[in-house]
């Protein structure tokens, strides 16, 4: 029994020094990795878009943008933690493509190493239609406002004469009281060169509500799919379902990410097969 013990004790001692020179240790093996929801590109206009994305926890945004993949400028959340992240990149040249990756915290989302990209739009001819305000509240569960929440807007040609096939998407953030606020009138065709045409009382009105660790609605399964109003301004709340739409993240670029994981794992277990060999009885 005694031998047993100092082997035991032997081990425990190889294993803590072989970690140690590993520069890892047991804990740092398996990093608690965040939960990124998908990227979505939205407003995207002559001389900006923005970019929105949620995470399973409350942390910070940024959106590391530029012409030149690597040569980055960077634009971040103006609300510092919270799990729903909106950034809005301006001050754009017209009809250029631009590349860019999102952070959050300390982990990176650059596509799989294939970086997110757009093309600005450019200046349409005349002028957005006025006077087409659509507005609401975003509600929890259990009816308390949301704020932070993530709107995300579409027309949808019926048959109406007017634009055809979906506009472009756009979004707008609810405020500290979940109220949020936009003109249809400043939505453009996809392909983001002519304001959307759309018949009020034929057409329709596609809504997402992203709410981050609120829940969502709109996303998948049932859409929210309403007929555009015949009359303005008009009123659309929204209770999310609490189904948290984040999903994990496979690749992640910076160092605290699947690559250290994986390192880390490795370098467990070259520990604890050292340490048995060496915890070994010898025979005399």
């Amino acid at each position: 029994m005694k031998q047993k013990h100092k082997n035991f004790g032997m081990w425990l001692a190889v294993l803590t020094v072989g970690c140690l020179l590993l520069g890892i240790s047991p804990a740092a093996a398996a990093p608690n990795l965040l939960t990124f929801n998908k990227i979505y590109i939205s407003d995207v206009w002559e001389n900006g878009f923005v970019v929105s994305w949620t995470t399973d926890e409350a942390t910070s945004g940024h959106v590391d943008w530029g012409t030149t993949i690597g040569s980055w400028t960077t634009t971040s959340d103006p609300v510092g933690s919270t799990t729903t992240h909106y950034v809005t990149i301006g001050g754009l040249s017209p009809n250029t493509p631009y590349y860019f990756q999102v952070r959050s915290g300390t982990e990176t989302d650059n596509n799989e190493g294939s970086y997110y990209s757009i093309t600005t739009g450019v200046l349409p001819p005349g002028i957005p239609e006025a006077g087409k305000t659509v507005y609401g509240y975003v509600y929890d569960a259990g009816s308390n406002p949301v704020p932070n929440a993530i709107v995300y807007l579409q027309i949808q040609d019926n048959g109406s004469g007017g634009s055809a096939g979906n506009s472009q998407w756009v979004s707008v953030r609810t405020n500290a009281s979940g109220a949020w606020l936009y003109s249809l009138g400043n939505i453009r065709v996809a392909a983001n060169n002519a304001y959307f045409v759309a018949t009020d009382g034929v057409d329709n009105l596609r809504l997402v509500v992203q709410g981050g660790s609120y829940g969502c609605v709109g996303e998948t399964g049932n859409l929210r799919i309403e007929t555009l109003p015949t009359s303005y301004p008009t009123q659309y709340n929204t209770t999310l379902d609490a189904t948290v739409t984040a999903v994990k993240l496979n690749k992640l670029a910076s160092a605290s990410g699947g690559g250290f994981a994986g390192f880390g794992a490795l370098a467990l277990g070259l520990c604890v097969v050292v340490g048995l060999v060496l915890s070994q009885p010898r025979k005399k």
